[in-house]
C-alpha cells in the first residue's frame, strides 16, 4: 500500500506531540472530547442521535487525525510566516479541530445508509449539528466554534477555492492563507481506521497518494460522481452526476477531480511563498518532504 513506503518516514509520535498541543490549545482539544474523537479515550458510546441506536464504534483516529493535521499545518505555517506570527494560532486552532464533528457526519451516513434520512453532506446536513449540541447543554460560543469546524475542508470547501477570472478557473488566494493551509494539510494527512487500544499510524502524503491510500473510491463514492462547474456567467453549479449532458457549463468537474486540482494550485502557491526565488519542479512532493523532514 502506498503509505507504508520508506520513502514517506516514520508516522507521527503522538506521545510527544498529544502533550504539546494540549498546553497549547486546551480549548480545541477539549471541542475534541466533546465531539467524542479525542485520541485514545476509553469509548462509553453515545446515541446516534439519527438513529436512536448506540454507537460504540472507536473514533480515536479521528483525533489523532486532527493533530497530525494540526502539524502539518503548524509547519507549512511556520515556513511561510515563521514561527511567532499572529496569524499562525488561528492555522493551527483551526487544524485541530476540522474533523471535531466527523463522528456526527459518520451517525448521518450510517442512518444514511438505513433510510433513516437521505442526506449526510450537504450544508443542510451539516446544520443539524446545532441543535444537537444546544440539547447537550453546551455554551453557544463553543457551539459556534464546532458548527463551523472544518468549514475549509472537505468537498463542501471546494467552491470557496476557485474562481472565474476572465473566463478562466484560478484559484482564490486573496484573504485566505489560513484556510488554504489548513485545505492542504488535511488533504496530506492520512490516517487509518483502527480499532480501540490501536495506534494509527498517521503519514503526510501528496493529496492524489492520500486519496488512494484511504481508498477514497470505496468510502466516498459520490466524489466520483458529483460535482460542480460554471455557467456563462461565471457561477458555480452544482450536479449530482458530471455523466449527463451539462453542455451548458464549463469546467465541470467531479469532487475527486476538483480536490486533486485544489490541492495542486494551492500547493503551487504556498511553495511560491516559502521560495519565491526557487525552481520547484512537484510542489505537492516538495512540501510532503517538508512535512516528514520536520515532523
Amino acid at each position: 500500500m502506498l503509505f507504508m513506503s520508506v520513502e514517506f518516514g516514520k508516522p507521527i509520535d503522538f506521545n510527544r506531540q498529544l502533550p504539546n498541543f494540549e498546553s497549547r490549545f486546551p480549548q480545541e482539544m477539549d471541542i475534541l472530547r466533546l465531539g467524542g474523537v479525542y485520541p485514545r479515550e476509553k469509548n462509553e458510546g453515545i446515541v446516534n442521535p439519527y438513529t436512536g441506536e448506540v454507537d460504540k464504534d472507536y473514533y480515536g483516529n479521528i483525533g489523532e487525525h486532527c493533530v497530525a493535521v494540526a502539524r502539518c499545518a503548524e509547519i507549512i505555517a511556520d515556513k511561510i510566516l515563521g514561527e511567532d506570527h499572529s496569524l499562525k494560532r488561528t492555522i493551527v486552532g483551526r487544524a485541530l479541530v476540522h474533523d471535531a464533528t466527523k463522528r456526527f457526519e459518520i451517525m448521518r451516513r450510517k442512518a444514511m445508509e438505513e433510510g433513516i434520512i437521505d442526506d449526510a453532506y450537504s450544508p443542510k446536513a451539516y446544520d443539524t449539528i446545532k441543535p444537537l449540541l444546544e440539547a447537550k447543554g453546551i455554551a453557544s460560543d463553543i457551539i459556534e466554534y464546532m458548527v463551523n469546524a472544518g468549514s475549509e475542508t472537505g468537498h463542501i470547501s471546494f467552491v470557496d477555492f476557485v474562481q472565474v477570472h476572465n473566463g478562466e478557473v484560478k484559484l482564490k488566494t486573496e484573504n485566505n492563507l489560513s484556510e488554504m493551509i489548513v485545505h492542504l494539510a488535511d488533504d496530506m494527512t492520512h490516517t487509518p481506521i483502527v480499532q480501540a487500544g490501536e495506534s494509527a499510524e498517521t503519514r503526510f502524503l501528496t493529496t492524489p497518494e492520500r486519496m488512494e491510500a484511504s481508498n477514497f473510491p470505496e468510502r466516498y463514492p459520490f466524489l466520483y460522481k458529483e460535482g460542480f462547474g460554471f455557467d456563462k456567467d461565471g457561477n458555480p453549479v452544482f450536479v449530482k452526476d458530471v455523466s449527463q449532458d451539462h453542455r451548458e457549463l464549463f469546467s465541470l468537474k467531479t469532487y475527486a477531480q476538483w480536490q486533486a486540482w485544489i490541492a495542486q494550485a494551492i500547493s503551487s502557491h504556498l511553495v511560491s511563498l516559502i521560495s519565491p526565488q526557487g525552481q520547484v519542479e512537484d510542489p505537492q512532493e516538495y512540501l510532503k518532504h517538508l512535512a516528514n523532514t520536520i515532523l
